[in-house]
Protein backbone atom coordinates (compact mmCIF):
# COMPACT_ATOMS: atom_id res chain seq x y z
CA UNK A 1 0.00 0.00 0.00
CA UNK A 2 1.56 3.61 -0.75
CA UNK A 3 2.31 6.04 1.65
CA UNK A 4 -1.01 8.18 0.29
CA UNK A 5 -3.23 5.73 0.61
CA UNK A 6 -1.77 4.63 4.33
CA UNK A 7 -1.86 8.58 5.34
CA UNK A 8 -5.77 8.98 3.95
CA UNK A 9 -6.82 5.83 6.09
CA UNK A 10 -5.05 7.32 8.96
CA UNK A 11 -6.97 10.46 8.32
CA UNK A 12 -10.13 8.88 7.99
CA UNK A 13 -9.79 7.00 11.00
CA UNK A 14 -9.43 3.81 9.44
CA UNK A 15 -7.64 1.09 12.44
CA UNK A 16 -8.09 -1.49 10.22
CA UNK A 17 -3.73 -1.03 9.82
CA UNK A 18 -2.28 -1.03 13.07
CA UNK A 19 0.17 2.04 12.12
CA UNK A 20 0.86 4.78 14.55
CA UNK A 21 1.28 8.24 13.91
CA UNK A 22 5.01 8.35 13.75
CA UNK A 23 4.98 5.16 11.90
CA UNK A 24 3.56 7.46 8.76
CA UNK A 25 5.55 10.43 9.25
CA UNK A 26 7.80 10.86 6.49
CA UNK A 27 10.68 13.25 6.53
CA UNK A 28 8.46 15.95 4.22
CA UNK A 29 6.39 15.87 6.64
CA UNK A 30 9.13 16.56 9.33
CA UNK A 31 9.89 19.80 7.49
CA UNK A 32 7.23 21.79 8.62
CA UNK A 33 8.74 21.31 11.75
CA UNK A 34 11.73 22.63 11.27
CA UNK A 35 13.39 26.21 11.78
CA UNK A 36 14.33 27.94 8.45
CA UNK A 37 18.17 27.94 9.42
CA UNK A 38 17.67 24.12 9.07
CA UNK A 39 15.62 24.20 6.11
CA UNK A 40 18.05 25.66 4.56
CA UNK A 41 20.80 23.43 5.83
CA UNK A 42 18.71 20.56 4.79
CA UNK A 43 18.19 22.34 1.45
CA UNK A 44 22.06 22.87 0.74
CA UNK A 45 22.51 19.11 1.66
CA UNK A 46 20.51 17.96 -0.76
CA UNK A 47 21.90 20.72 -3.30
CA UNK A 48 25.51 18.93 -2.49
CA UNK A 49 23.84 15.66 -2.59
CA UNK A 50 21.85 16.10 -6.19
CA UNK A 51 25.06 17.77 -7.37
CA UNK A 52 27.15 14.87 -6.36
CA UNK A 53 24.70 12.26 -7.75
CA UNK A 54 24.51 14.82 -11.15
CA UNK A 55 28.40 14.35 -11.02
CA UNK A 56 28.14 10.63 -11.45
CA UNK A 57 25.98 10.23 -13.66
CA UNK A 58 27.97 12.48 -16.14
CA UNK A 59 30.74 9.84 -15.11
CA UNK A 60 29.30 6.91 -15.76
CA UNK A 61 27.79 8.90 -19.35
CA UNK A 62 31.21 9.56 -20.05
CA UNK A 63 32.45 5.80 -19.12
CA UNK A 64 29.61 4.23 -20.95
CA UNK A 65 30.93 6.54 -24.43
CA UNK A 66 34.36 6.09 -24.10
CA UNK A 67 33.86 2.17 -23.63
CA UNK A 68 31.31 2.25 -27.13
CA UNK A 69 34.20 3.89 -28.83
CA UNK A 70 36.67 1.53 -27.64
CA UNK A 71 34.49 -1.36 -28.68
CA UNK A 72 34.17 0.61 -32.04
CA UNK A 73 37.67 0.65 -32.42
CA UNK A 74 38.47 -2.83 -31.33
CA UNK A 75 35.67 -3.75 -33.94
CA UNK A 76 37.36 -1.64 -36.60
CA UNK A 77 40.60 -3.20 -36.22
CA UNK A 78 39.56 -6.67 -35.97
CA UNK A 79 37.48 -6.44 -39.25
CA UNK A 80 41.43 -4.38 -40.62
CA UNK A 81 43.67 -6.87 -39.07
CA UNK A 82 41.56 -10.12 -39.34
CA UNK A 83 43.16 -11.35 -42.41
CA UNK A 84 47.00 -10.83 -41.34
CA UNK A 85 48.28 -14.79 -40.03
CA UNK A 86 47.10 -15.62 -43.76
CA UNK A 87 48.33 -12.45 -45.42
CA UNK A 88 52.29 -13.22 -43.18
CA UNK A 89 51.69 -17.35 -44.85
CA UNK A 90 51.53 -15.23 -47.99
CA UNK A 91 54.59 -13.34 -48.26
CA UNK A 92 57.19 -15.97 -48.94
CA UNK A 93 54.71 -17.11 -51.81
CA UNK A 94 55.15 -13.85 -53.25
CA UNK A 95 58.78 -13.96 -52.17
CA UNK A 96 59.25 -17.25 -54.13
CA UNK A 97 57.44 -15.95 -57.48
CA UNK A 98 59.54 -12.74 -57.37
CA UNK A 99 62.69 -14.94 -56.57
CA UNK A 100 61.43 -17.65 -59.66
CA UNK A 101 61.44 -14.45 -62.19
CA UNK A 102 64.93 -13.55 -61.34
CA UNK A 103 66.01 -16.96 -61.72
CA UNK A 104 63.96 -17.39 -65.12
CA UNK A 105 65.45 -13.81 -66.31
CA UNK A 106 68.78 -15.12 -65.20
CA UNK A 107 68.53 -18.57 -66.92
CA UNK A 108 67.34 -16.97 -70.10
CA UNK A 109 64.00 -19.59 -70.14
CA UNK A 110 61.38 -19.49 -72.41
CA UNK A 111 59.40 -16.09 -72.76
CA UNK A 112 55.93 -17.80 -71.52
CA UNK A 113 57.14 -19.39 -68.66
CA UNK A 114 58.43 -15.72 -67.57
CA UNK A 115 55.33 -14.09 -68.73
CA UNK A 116 53.33 -17.05 -66.73
CA UNK A 117 55.04 -16.19 -63.56
CA UNK A 118 54.40 -12.38 -63.88
CA UNK A 119 50.83 -12.69 -64.06
CA UNK A 120 50.89 -15.07 -61.53
CA UNK A 121 53.00 -12.33 -59.41
CA UNK A 122 51.11 -9.39 -60.66
CA UNK A 123 47.80 -10.78 -59.55
CA UNK A 124 48.66 -12.44 -55.99
CA UNK A 125 50.12 -8.62 -55.70
CA UNK A 126 47.01 -7.06 -56.72
CA UNK A 127 44.90 -9.31 -53.74
CA UNK A 128 47.50 -8.34 -51.47
CA UNK A 129 46.77 -4.49 -52.32
CA UNK A 130 43.04 -4.62 -52.14
CA UNK A 131 43.40 -6.36 -48.58
CA UNK A 132 44.90 -3.88 -47.49
CA UNK A 133 49.00 -4.77 -47.90
CA UNK A 134 51.76 -2.24 -49.13
CA UNK A 135 55.27 -2.69 -49.54
CA UNK A 136 57.83 -0.84 -47.34
CA UNK A 137 59.85 0.78 -49.53
CA UNK A 138 63.76 0.33 -48.26
CA UNK A 139 66.47 1.50 -50.70
CA UNK A 140 67.95 4.54 -50.99
CA UNK A 141 65.86 5.53 -47.11
CA UNK A 142 67.63 6.48 -44.51
CA UNK A 143 67.42 3.58 -42.20
CA UNK A 144 64.38 3.32 -39.72
CA UNK A 145 64.18 0.89 -36.98
CA UNK A 146 60.68 0.35 -36.68
CA UNK A 147 60.48 -0.69 -40.70
CA UNK A 148 63.79 -2.22 -41.49
CA UNK A 149 65.77 -5.21 -39.72
CA UNK A 150 69.57 -4.69 -40.87
CA UNK A 151 70.98 -7.94 -40.98
CA UNK A 152 74.61 -6.38 -42.37
CA UNK A 153 76.56 -2.59 -42.64
CA UNK A 154 78.49 -2.11 -45.28
CA UNK A 155 81.27 0.42 -46.10
CA UNK A 156 80.05 3.12 -48.38
CA UNK A 157 81.10 6.43 -49.33
CA UNK A 158 80.12 8.92 -46.56
CA UNK A 159 76.58 10.52 -47.91
CA UNK A 160 75.47 6.60 -47.90
CA UNK A 161 75.75 6.13 -44.14
CA UNK A 162 73.07 4.99 -42.28
CA UNK A 163 71.43 4.79 -45.72
CA UNK A 164 69.39 1.49 -46.96
CA UNK A 165 71.92 0.33 -49.96
CA UNK A 166 70.50 -3.09 -50.39
CA UNK A 167 67.25 -4.97 -49.87
CA UNK A 168 67.71 -8.67 -48.79
CA UNK A 169 63.99 -9.23 -48.50
CA UNK A 170 60.80 -7.19 -49.00
CA UNK A 171 59.12 -5.55 -46.06
CA UNK A 172 54.91 -5.27 -45.75
CA UNK A 173 52.42 -3.13 -43.76
CA UNK A 174 48.98 -3.97 -43.49
CA UNK A 175 46.76 -1.64 -43.23
CA UNK A 176 49.52 0.88 -41.94
CA UNK A 177 50.77 -1.40 -38.76
CA UNK A 178 53.69 -3.62 -39.90
CA UNK A 179 53.61 -7.11 -40.29
CA UNK A 180 57.03 -7.71 -41.74
CA UNK A 181 60.16 -5.66 -41.84
CA UNK A 182 62.40 -4.85 -44.57
CA UNK A 183 65.71 -6.99 -44.30
CA UNK A 184 67.93 -4.08 -45.39
CA UNK A 185 72.03 -3.56 -45.48
CA UNK A 186 72.90 -0.29 -44.61
CA UNK A 187 75.39 2.15 -45.49
CA UNK A 188 78.32 2.83 -42.96
CA UNK A 189 81.09 5.32 -43.39
CA UNK A 190 84.41 4.36 -43.99
CA UNK A 191 86.62 3.49 -41.14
Amino acid sequence: MENSEIGNQALNGDDNQNHTESDMETPEENLGELSRDDLLKKLEELRASSEKNHDLYLRAMADIENLKRRFRKEKEDLGRFANESIIRELLPVLDNLQNAISFAQRANASASMLEGISLTLKMLIEVLKKSGVKEIKAVEEAFDPNFHQAVMHEETEEKKAGIVIKELQKGYLLNERLIRPSMVVVGKGVS
